[in-house]
């Protein structure tokens, strides 16, 4: 398949390698856990790479231009990054599984609310 690079930003490295197995199970080699330790990076992504990593790590990484970012936990990071993501001109979902009114109320965003059965 083609397609660009999809991003998706987890809030802990823990979370990220357990993000990283999943996508690995569903996309194979094109999934790329980008982390501070040594190992495949940027140079790595292909068409239709999801790139799993964490803020810290990402913000090292110009001009990566990703057709979707998802932020887990939106709720852990202040607005200076979402602008930064939002500028790069990708579509961008948040989500968490932590219901917080004020977020929504203050962000100005659409959200919707998903629910999933166990």
């Amino acid at each position: 398949g083609g397609g660009g690079t999809a991003v998706y930003i987890s809030p802990t490295n823990l979370l990220a390698a357990q993000t990283h197995r999943a996508f690995a199970r569903v996309v194979g080699s094109r999934a790329v856990l980008l982390s501070a330790s040594p190992g495949r990076g940027p140079a790595s992504l292909g068409p239709g790479s999801v790139l799993v990593s964490t803020p810290g790590v990402l913000k090292h990484m110009s001009g990566l231009r990703p057709v979707m970012i998802c932020v887990d936990e939106e709720q852990r990071y202040g607005r200076a990054l979402k602008s930064s993501l939002e500028a790069q001109g990708a579509k961008v979902l948040y989500a968490t599984a932590t219901p917080i009114p004020r977020t929504a109320l203050l962000g100005g965003a659409e959200y919707e609310e998903v629910k999933l059965e166990p």
